[in-house]
Order: structure tokens, then sequence, then C-alpha cells
């Protein structure tokens, strides 16, 4: 009776380094995106705002 033996083996090795991004963006272009970006919420909290005010 043949008896056959099978064996697989995985290696991982995980590794973490900071990718390098050909879009990195300047202090002052990130400064401006957040400005952005809270002015946006500002305006849709205001909507909100607006729509609960005209339900009532």
């Amino acid at each position: 009776m043949a008896v056959e033996i099978r064996e697989l083996v995985i290696k991982t090795a995980i590794q973490s380094h900071k990718e390098t991004s050909r879009h990195e963006l300047t202090e002052q272009q990130l400064q401006h995106l957040k400005q952005q970006i809270v002015q946006e919420c500002v305006k849709q909290l205001g909507l909100k705002q607006r729509q609960k005010m005209l339900e009532r």
C-alpha cells in the first residue's frame, strides 16, 4: 500500500514602511483641503437644520 505525504509550507513576512507617493501634499495644500472640508461640513449641517425647521 502506497502512502503519499504532501507538505505545504507558506512563509510570510509582514513589514511596515512608508509608501512613497508622487502626489504628496504640501502643508499649505493640506491646510486648504482641511478648510474646504470644514466649510462643506458647516454647509451640510446648515442645510439639515433648515430642513428640520421647515418640517416643524
